[in-house]
């Protein structure tokens, strides 16, 4: 019974899924220090897309927190991601001082990689 208790724990820890996610500027301001989940993309300026980065997902949530940094402040949101492998996070600073982002998660194609998906 110890045995199992010990291994389920450690088999959980393991259990990731990998997305392929790049990150899109669209506000007024430069982005710093851009970090989703445990990928760093560093800076991102205004108007810029990066290149796709894995990112590691718990299955079951699928989820990821996004933060950045915009003029000295440390901004923290969350996405979700589903149904597919490949997204673009349109991000957007709505109010600076308050920390609230604007994150469109846009899911790709996985077979044309870079086309808009229609569902």
């Amino acid at each position: 019974m110890l045995a199992l208790l010990i291994v389920a724990p450690l088999g959980l820890t393991g259990c990731f899924s990998v997305v392929h996610v790049r990150i899109q500027n669209v506000s007024p301001v430069e982005f710093h220090a851009v970090e989703l989940g445990d990928t760093r993309y560093g800076d991102v300026p205004v108007g810029t897309t990066t290149a796709y980065k894995p990112v590691r997902l718990v299955p079951l949530l699928r989820y990821a927190d996004l933060r950045l940094t915009v003029d000295g402040h440390r901004i923290t949101g969350t996405t979700l991601m589903h149904g597919h492998s490949r997204f673009t996070h349109r991000v957007n600073i709505v109010d600076l001082e308050k920390g609230h982002l604007d994150i469109e998660v846009i899911r790709e194609r996985d077979d044309r990689g870079g086309q808009r998906s229609d569902g």
